[in-house]
């Protein structure tokens, strides 16, 4: 334990230093002991495996990151249960890339099933599931499947809805990507509605951020 503790830790201070080949060299070495010492289906190597993917994505090796996304995926359903919420996390983690390399479907079929987790494990109304809704947005909007994406973005603003003064970042900015894909589909009316809505809640929210503030001027 103790090999693999001390690999753990050169790897992560290497890749907040983005030295990415001394890190690698560390998880790989992280990876190897954990295999000896618990098993090669133990959930703890999860998290060597997901910052291996993360580093073979910034290397534009999208084969062996989605090979490693999936076996992280495959660990958790089998450690976890298949209900576990960080089986959701790492489905969605898997769907990044998807989208990334135009895989729309694939992402969608993840995300759907990331939903059914998340709303068992917090209920169907969670504000928790807003981003996966967007998320998934994104994934239809890969697709061409404007129809879904319009109810996906509308699912995600009605749960945020009701929280709107502990997350009125989150929902401005969800008002606004739905407000551009109705500018996009020349639906003028439905856009200036949104639109204005989203405005109104940044001037009603002054901790929001300067950044989401720019993000929505952009998308207006």
């Amino acid at each position: 334990v103790d090999t693999w503790r001390t690999a753990e830790l050169i790897a992560d201070i290497h890749l907040q230093a983005n030295q990415i080949d001394q890190a690698e060299v560390a998880l790989q070495f992280d990876l190897a002991a954990r295999e000896r010492a618990l098993g090669a289906s133990n959930v703890d190597l999860a998290k060597p495996l997901g910052q291996l993917a993360d580093i073979a994505v910034k290397r534009r090796n999208y084969l062996l990151a989605e090979q490693l996304r999936r076996r992280v995926l495959s660990l958790l359903e089998t450690g976890l249960g298949p209900w576990h919420p960080d089986v959701a996390t790492a489905g969605i983690r898997l769907v990044v890339l998807l989208d990334d390399l135009c895989r729309g479907s694939e992402a969608q079929a993840l995300l759907q099933r990331a939903l059914e987790i998340q709303g068992r494990a917090f209920g169907p109304t969670s504000p928790a599931l807003a981003q996966t809704w967007e998320d998934l947005a994104h994934a239809q909007w890969i697709s061409n499947d404007d129809t879904g994406r319009e109810s996906s973005l509308q699912k995600a603003v009605a749960l945020l809805s009701p929280h709107e003064r502990e997350r009125a970042e989150a929902l401005m900015g969800a008002l606004g990507r739905l407000a551009k894909m109705y500018g996009d589909r020349h639906l003028s009316t439905e856009a200036l509605a949104t639109s204005e809505r989203a405005v109104v809640i940044g001037e009603r929210s002054p901790g929001i951020s300067a950044n989401a503030r720019v993000s929505l001027a952009a998308s207006l």
